[in-house]
């Protein structure tokens, strides 16, 4: 038997009720211009959830008193007293740290201390978010998920070893902070702070003069992005597997599985396998070309800028 789906003003007249009576019983010493905000951003967060939701709630009343619950706490930890940040952040933590946990622990990190620093990290970028007065736009299980997962894709490219990824933030155009929207995870990130606005490259110009050119990353992203382009999709496919070179748009359309895979460490035999070379002597060749077109790409790109 099919079950009618209430319009949104239909939805909002069901929970608003639910939000209002919270608010007045559970957070009566709130100020009245403060609680008048967190029921406009609770009924549009609930509005957002609903939208994007895969499935929809069966309570309604539950739902709207821990949105509410929830909303006043990020506003607390936001802009409530001294004490009330400190309260409210912890009570964030002691309530969301375990789920943060379990969904780290699908990730291989080399150490559980990297673990534990992904976790710390996580919150405190949620916290920087909640002081810099964006909106909790959905649970907060959610944004700190959404986080924690940007968090641990960033730190596995870190983890890179090969001396070709020594600037792993160099990644592709395709790459941005604000990536994390999967269902109702579209919390916005703070960028990361050892991601620098310039870098000074060396180049050797056309008639011989050799110095170094200063470039804007989001220049450098665009070169490496359209010189990886011009390598066939075969040799594109090696790079990735040989470097762990994947963009966060190719990573939300795997599986949880197949996302740890291209992290694993893979021999070059098995690389050529997956890559569809005939052995692992022949996947090294076409490797290495690659590589040298790839710098060659880069080199007569940086040449031009410097003229």
């Amino acid at each position: 038997m099919s079950t009618s789906v209430p319009s949104d003003e239909a939805f909002v007249r069901q929970i608003a009720p639910v939000v209002t009576q919270t608010l007045a019983n559970e957070f009566a010493h709130l100020p009245g211009q403060a609680a008048a905000a967190i029921l406009r951003q609770t009924l549009a967060t609930c509005l957002i959830i609903r939208r994007k939701a895969t499935k929809q709630r069966l309570n309604l009343s539950l739902f709207a008193r821990r949105v509410t619950r929830e909303q006043v706490l990020s506003w607390l930890a936001a802009q409530g007293s001294p004490t009330q940040q400190t309260s409210a952040m912890s009570q964030i933590m002691a309530e969301n740290r375990d789920a943060v946990a379990r969904y780290l622990a699908q990730f291989r990190f080399r150490t559980t201390d990297v673990a534990d620093e992904v976790l710390n990290d996580s919150f405190a970028a949620f916290f920087t978010n909640l002081a810099d007065r964006k909106p909790v736009e959905a649970l907060l299980s959610t944004c700190l998920i959404s986080i924690a997962r940007f968090k641990a894709l960033h730190q596995l490219r870190q983890e890179r070893t090969d001396p070709v990824e020594q600037t792993n933030w160099l990644e592709t155009t395709f790459l941005t902070v604000d990536e994390a929207d999967m269902g109702t995870m579209t919390w916005p990130l703070t960028t990361a702070d050892d991601e620098p606005i310039s870098i000074d490259l060396p180049v050797t110009t056309a008639d011989g003069r050799s110095g170094t050119i200063q470039i804007d990353v989001s220049t450098f992203r665009t070169w490496l992005a359209d010189c990886f382009s011009r390598l066939g999709a075969a040799r594109q496919l090696l790079f990735r597997l040989r470097y762990k070179y994947w963009s966060e748009q190719e990573l939300r359309t795997m599986s949880m599985d197949e996302v740890q895979a291209v992290f694993d460490d893979l021999d070059m035999t098995e690389i050529a396998a997956k890559a569809g070379y005939t052995n692992a002597h022949t996947a090294s060749v076409r490797l290495n070309e690659s590589r040298s077109r790839l710098r060659d790409c880069l080199t007569e790109k940086m040449k031009n800028a410097a003229l």
